[in-house]
């Protein structure tokens, strides 16, 4: 936020916002680190942090104009344009471009589709309705840390209109229930989908009103110090550091967030700013120069971290970046960081380098080209028949395909398919997803005699493998979801049960090769098990590993890899050697896809027209398991 004249400035407080943005920088840009420790994983608490103090600069500045009369919603929008736009809209400019350079045509049209969220600041809008922040599909979204953006910018559009309806000696107890039903609206929903609950500007407000509330008591004690005691000042300081600590070292992105979790890191910046700067830790700590300096250019480090590592990423096809590399990419963030906040920012906002007409329209010029980008008007560098050939596998997937009926309720997202009396279950994650367009094709054929179909896939944020596979331990977020999941699995009706899933990914589960087959054993007693292993996967199988040259150069479509079976079976040994184990003990059929995918150790990875046959690395095209993967057809019959 701008310093403004009217309030008090705190160097504490840009402390602050120096804290809240480097353990977002790294958070992202250190997970293997993160993840392989027990702790230190909650770093993402500083976008949290960052609403908190939002919250109490804006509302200041509000009660301030409001109570001397001098408030304008017009110069407040005006002045928000001002300091968002410029930095924002020399960050989206700059991707375009680069992205334009660099990137394949499926790539660059959903870049252009983000930089529309992000100009119209509705990115966490646009994000819910895709994957989860915590899923690996964020390697390809440069754009993906503008959620928070849209959040506080739509809560902006409101606030400051509620403020002045609302502004009387009741200001502060209507501001508290405000940020209270907001909170218990989180609360209340983070059990039936906690991806809408975690991109909501509804379900997050309650964390910029917390900072209004501590604005409000100050306007209603008239900016006096209402904290005399020094030794009480330094202990709300210090509990409200350690409450920071405490969120960065034991939450994680697998609890449902913010629910109660969030209260934490919220609470304690609530704290730190409540202490004010004549608190120790704040006096010295958080208003250094460093720490300082770094706080005022915390905006554009923001806009500019995170782009950067995922086109570093998407340019040289990588899936890990090197320690060095990440260094490297960390130090560039703050030198354009640096670079915005003195050439872009402090112009435009001190010295009124261009007025806020010539920034709306420049948001609506780089709108208008993103828009032609997206409908197909604009096309990247790398275009041509031969490369949209490859890439038109990129989006070859039906799922769940039409003769499903999307089911929803208590959290639980599931399909349904009405045939016979009996019904097979299928359950798992984007591995079972794949086969959707077989179990479709069979379905359409009214002359077999099959069972009708649940089908429960990936869900947003509670795996149900990992429940069934799992020693019983649940998340807060989870309850309700695994509540439905074993109602609809105690229908009678159910007579066959198929998992299928990318194995390794739940090697930690079925290591404790007890607790899982007696836990399916228990959850699906009498009934006749399928577990299909892991089809094919390998970098060579992605589309994109069928180009030659370099994205900085040129690229050219070659002839597909050959698949390294080895390499493969190497890598799903241990797993597999325990899915068997598993079904040995629970009598359940394996199901090895290669066996009906591969011939002497050779599998196919393109059809005889040269269309690639796998979507990317881990996933067959819609188009090729409904032709093939008839491994599938066994587990749908009608048991007679």
């Amino acid at each position: 936020m701008t310093k403004d004249r009217t309030i008090e400035y705190r160097p504490d407080i840009d402390g602050l916002r120096a804290l809240a943005v480097l353990l977002v920088v790294a958070f992202h840009y250190y997970p293997n680190w993160i993840e392989g420790s027990k702790f230190i994983q909650g770093g993402f608490i500083g976008v949290d942090i960052f609403f908190v103090i939002s919250g109490y600069l804006i509302t200041s500045i509000i009660f301030y104009g409001i109570r001397n009369h001098s408030f304008s919603i017009k110069e407040f929008y005006a002045k928000r344009i001002r300091r968002i736009f410029p930095a924002l809209l020399a960050m989206l400019t700059s991707v375009f471009l680069f992205g334009w350079y660099v990137m394949l045509p499926n790539e660059f049209r959903l870049l252009a589709k983000h930089i529309l969220g992000g100009i119209g600041f509705s990115s966490n809008f646009v994000l819910s309705n895709e994957v989860g922040y915590f899923d690996d599909a964020i390697d390809v979204k440069p754009l993906l840390h503008l959620w928070s953006l849209g959040i506080e910018e739509q809560f902006y559009i409101f606030w400051p209109a509620l403020l002045m309806l609302i502004f009387s000696s009741k200001l502060l107890a209507l501001i508290i229930i405000f940020c209270t039903v907001s909170f218990f609206l989180n609360i209340f929903l983070v059990q039936s989908d906690p991806t809408l609950v975690f991109y909501s500007t509804f379900t997050r407000a309650w964390e910029l009103i917390l900072g209004g509330i501590i604005a409000a008591f100050n306007l209603a004690t008239n900016n006096k110090s209402y904290l005399k005691n020094i030794y009480l000042v330094n202990l709300i300081s210090f509990i409200g550091i350690l409450c920071i600590i405490y969120s960065v070292l034991y939450l994680n992105g697998k609890v449902a967030f913010p629910y109660y979790y969030g209260l934490i890191p919220t609470l304690g910046a609530c704290l730190v700013i409540i202490s004010g700067k004549q608190a120790l830790i704040n006096n010295y700590f958080l208003s250094n120069r460093l720490l300082v300096y770094i706080g005022l250019i915390s905006f554009p480090l923001y806009l500019w971290h995170w782009p950067l590592l995922v086109l570093y990423k998407i340019s040289f096809n990588l899936d890990t970046v090197s320690f060095t590399a990440r260094i490297i990419l960390v130090i560039i963030s703050f030198v354009l960081a640096s670079l915005t906040y003195h050439l872009i920012e402090i112009p435009i906002r001190k010295f009124g380098f261009l007025s806020t007409k010539y920034i709306i329209l420049s948001a609506l010029c780089l709108a208008t080209v993103a828009s032609l980008s997206y409908i197909g008007k604009i096309s990247p560098r790398h275009n041509g028949d031969n490369i949209n050939k490859i890439l038109a596998s990129k989006a070859d997937w039906v799922f769940p395909g039409n003769q499903f009926t999307n089911e929803f309720s208590h959290g639980l997202r599931y399909y349904t398919a009405t045939r016979g009396k009996n019904k097979t279950l299928y359950i798992g994650d984007s591995n079972l997803e794949q086969y959707s367009s077989r179990i479709n094709l069979l379905l359409k054929d009214k002359s077999l005699a099959l069972n009708s179909v649940i089908l429960i896939g990936n869900q947003r944020n509670c795996a149900m493998l990992e429940f069934i596979l799992g020693d019983g331990n649940i998340s807060d977020g989870c309850k309700k979801s695994y509540e439905m999941f074993l109602t609809l699995i105690r229908d009678e009706a159910i007579k066959n049960i198929v998992i299928a899933a990318q194995w390794n990914n739940y090697y930690n589960f079925l290591t404790n090769k007890n607790a899982s087959s007696q836990s399916i054993e228990k959850l699906f007693p009498s009934k006749n098990i399928y577990l299909i292993l892991t089809m094919p996967t390998g970098d060579e199988l992605d589309p994109t590993s069928m180009f030659q040259g370099s994205r900085f150069t040129s690229l050219q479509a070659m002839n597909a890899n050959s698949f390294n079976m080895e390499i493969f079976r190497n890598s799903t040994k241990i797993t597999h050697e325990h899915i068997y184990k598993i079904a040995d003990r629970i009598k359940a059929k394996v199901v090895d896809p290669i066996e009906y995918l591969c011939t002497n150790n050779q599998c196919p990875l393109t059809d005889s027209k040269g269309f690639p046959l796998y979507k990317d690395s881990k996933h067959m095209t819609s188009t090729y398991a409904k032709d093939s993967a008839i491994f599938i057809d066994e587990t749908l019959m009608s048991i007679k």
